[in-house]
């Protein structure tokens, strides 16, 4: 498809050139674009920027799309940036692209989430321009990411150890963002802008060595240079590379994420806790084992990666913590990652049992109902081990009834079984350490009378001398 000189109305000339054909190229490799795409342009006034805007405005006939532009000023270097915001808004006037101004508050949201500048500046940026993408109907956000901006990022990954995700670098292509320029290098875009006679803003921000970024671009890439002048291209090659083998092992993690994952016993979604089949997990690979752990917290180091790695290999009730938020622990054939428990001391408290009535215990999740009636022969027997409803003989208990938590030295008499400790009873039933003390238990004044929702004791079994009885059943 030929790409034909036209002239703009700020009477810069575009001329059909190798760097246009490039970047033609690099969007239909990726396919970026779809004909009657509305783009929104990320647009600061910098050089990738200002490149950015000049061949998408050039070509945008020949793909079909519509273009809008939107600056963000971080509000971060006073008349500096008002002088770039009003760069921008006289180019695209020219051009005849709207565009839209939005200011954001680096500093305050800085200091309010405690993010560095850098930082905080990509995450503001990005929000603002996916928020007006969605006001504009735009199908797609183009950035001016360039090969020398992938290298930065690949060695500023390997530096934090982020794996082989952040070795692929940044994506050409991920949801609606391109980045129609990520094959270009900075160079080849200063001589593009310089052969098309382009103006375009200076950051001098971008000089200052305070930022890990500004570091590596002007201190690392320089060094590396000497020992590989190859080195953009040589790098986007291996990012390329490396996405095609990430997103293969994505697939192969997602298969594998099904068979391993466990589903709560409970009809609502959770999504703070994550169970593990044991068994099935040690079944493929450590590189499949990472990954499925990283698809569950993303920003997991390789420390805390391994920390899961290694619980799997220990007791039941072992954990370890993962993150200030987050705990994984080990109960039998499962691994199970998630959200702390809220630090409150309950393990002393006691929940008095109301007769015909019902008793919410929120600080357990239970709904409790008790009532106290006439034992008729026509009841179901068989009711007396259900597990969400127990029957007392009303003689033998010395009301009245109230709910708490285990403790040590706890005692139990099973039904139709011995007394012996409660410990024991839990941990033959399989019960895993952090529910058990968790575990609500049904008591009178003198015993524990139903490990409630477990097993019930001895104590109160309704018999033919039985006259009256108290019923307790779990509503929820």
């Amino acid at each position: 498809m030929k790409l034909n000189s036209v002239e703009n109305r700020c009477g810069i000339k575009f001329v059909n050139n190798k760097f246009e054909k490039d970047v033609f190229h690099t969007i239909q490799k990726y396919q970026m674009l779809e004909p009657s795409d509305k783009v929104l342009i990320g647009f600061s006034g910098g050089p990738d920027s200002m490149a950015l805007l000049a061949v998408l405005y050039h070509i945008k006939k020949i793909l079909g799309i519509r273009l809008s532009a939107a600056h963000i000023n971080h509000q971060l270097r006073a008349k500096a940036a008002l002088k770039d915001e009003k760069f921008c808004l006289q180019v695209c006037k020219k051009i005849g692209v709207p565009i839209k101004v939005c200011r954001v508050d680096v500093k305050k949201y800085a200091l309010k989430h405690k993010l560095s500048v850098e930082e905080t500046a990509r995450v503001l940026r990005y929000q603002e321009l996916i928020k007006l993408a969605k006001q504009k109907k735009c199908q797609k956000i183009a950035l001016g990411h360039n090969a020398n901006d992938n290298t930065e990022t690949v060695i500023m990954n390997l530096i934090r150890g982020t794996g082989l995700a952040g070795l692929a670098g940044i994506p050409p292509k991920r949801n609606i963002i391109i980045r129609p320029l990520i094959e270009q290098t900075r160079d080849e875009i200063l001589k593009y802008l310089l052969d098309c006679k382009i103006k375009y803003c200076n950051d001098l921000s971008n000089m200052e060595l305070g930022y890990r970024r500004n570091y590596i671009r002007h201190k690392i890439v320089p060094m590396l240079l000497q020992i590989n002048p190859n080195l953009i291209k040589t790098l986007s090659r291996t990012s390329e590379i490396l996405r095609d083998t990430q997103n293969n092992i994505v697939a192969m993690v997602a298969s594998a994420r099904k068979e391993v994952l466990l589903k709560p016993k409970t009809r609502k979604r959770v999504t703070s806790r994550y169970l593990i089949d044991t068994r099935k997990f040690l079944s493929y690979n450590m590189l499949i084992r990472r990954e499925i752990i990283k698809t569950m917290l993303p920003r997991l180091d390789f420390d805390s990666v391994n920390k899961v790695m290694t619980l799997i290999q220990k007791p039941a009730g072992k954990s370890v913590d993962l993150t200030k938020d987050y705990v994984a622990w080990k109960e039998y054939d499962k691994i199970i990652i998630g959200r702390k428990d809220k630090q409150t001391n309950i393990s002393e408290q006691i929940w008095p049992v109301d007769i015909n009535k019902e008793t919410k215990i929120s600080e357990l999740n239970l709904v409790l109902y008790a009532k106290q009636h006439r034992f008729s022969s026509k009841m179901n027997k068989k009711q007396i081990k259900n597990q969400m409803c127990s029957y007392f003989d009303k003689s033998a208990v010395l009301s009245p009834l109230y709910v708490r938590l285990r403790r040590p030295g706890d005692r139990f008499i099973p039904y139709k079984g011995k007394e012996t400790k409660l410990k024991d009873v839990l941990i033959n039933d399989k019960i895993p350490v952090r529910a058990r003390n968790r575990l609500p238990l049904l008591c009178d004044q003198q015993n524990i009378l139903w490990v409630i929702g477990s097993r019930r004791s001895n104590i109160g079994l309704i018999n033919s001398k039985t006259k009256e009885i108290i019923e307790v059943k779990v509503l929820n």
